[in-house]
């Protein structure tokens, strides 16, 4: 004898969206941290004190002993840098 199986009285599988996201946000981050790593100890140094140490370019330049200009140079050709990386990635478009 066969058994009827009611499919209204079914509930769908609740979806893991947000764990989805919290999977896609790790591998952002992972990538971005590797991105951080291939710069050079010049260009790193200067990202990570302005936007993870939330240090002004004065400060950066007076902790590194270099001028201001020479702080926002390297900043932006690391930024430039990270961004070609997560570019070829395919994690920014």
């Amino acid at each position: 004898m066969r058994r009827q199986i009611d499919f209204d009285s079914l509930e769908p599988p609740a979806s893991n969206l947000n764990q989805f996201e919290a999977l896609a946000a790790q591998e952002r981050d992972k990538a971005v941290a590797e991105a951080i790593s291939s710069l050079d100890m010049n260009h790193r140094s200067i990202l990570v004190l302005r936007f993870y140490g939330e240090h002004t370019f004065e400060e950066i330049a007076e902790l590194l002993q270099i001028p201001v200009g020479t702080a926002k140079s390297r900043l932006f050709y690391a930024v430039k840098r990270c961004r070609q990386e997560l570019k070829r990635k395919g994690i920014i478009e």
